[in-house]
């Protein structure tokens, strides 16, 4: 790393600049992609904006940003953004939302058809930060393969302090 080419955090373009290159891991599966983590302190609730930057080894830069929820008080658990890839799927599908809870979590994933019958439900320990992920491979609690359509997702979240949320979606199964 060259002066000057850290990979950097910038939280509500103040002018603190938190260096993330001592934390980046590389991917294992993508040589030109990694992941790099760092608790952050002293930032109240509501929305912020990170703007992370980095450098590639040709020297060509790449700055991106967005915009993150603290809950209020310790106690809270905020879920959004829930949404699957691929959408459609054949023979499964990941079905990812975003947090901002400390983790770990617990979790139930239901999953109905339109005429509101509970195809499968799935309690589990979320270990992620910021992001979890579930895969489901179309089959219902007796690991029969479901018709071809479209199913509503709710993801129940529990944290440690019993504060509940949920996140919500549609997947599209075709056969």
């Amino acid at each position: 790393v060259g002066i000057g080419h850290d990979i950097t955090a910038q939280f509500n373009n103040a002018n603190d600049v938190v260096i993330l290159t001592p934390s980046f891991t590389t991917s294992l599966e993508n040589p030109r992609a990694g992941t790099a983590q760092k608790q952050i302190f002293g930032l109240g609730p509501g929305l912020h904006t990170v703007t992370v930057q980095g450098w590639d080894v040709y020297n060509n830069v790449s700055r991106k940003s967005t915009i993150f929820r603290i809950p209020e008080g310790q106690g809270s658990i905020v879920g959004q953004g829930l949404f699957n890839f691929p959408n459609p799927f054949s023979t499964s599908t990941t079905i990812r939302f975003t947090h901002a809870s400390q983790r770990p979590f617990t979790a139930t994933m239901s999953i109905y058809d339109l005429h509101g019958a509970r195809v499968i439900e799935r309690p589990m320990q979320i270990q992620d930060m910021q992001t979890a992920d579930i895969v489901w491979d179309g089959l219902d609690e007796a690991g029969v393969m479901v018709q071809s359509g479209v199913y509503q997702v709710v993801v129940q979240l529990r944290d440690a302090y019993g504060s509940t949320s949920h996140v919500s979606g549609k997947v599209t199964l075709i056969r």
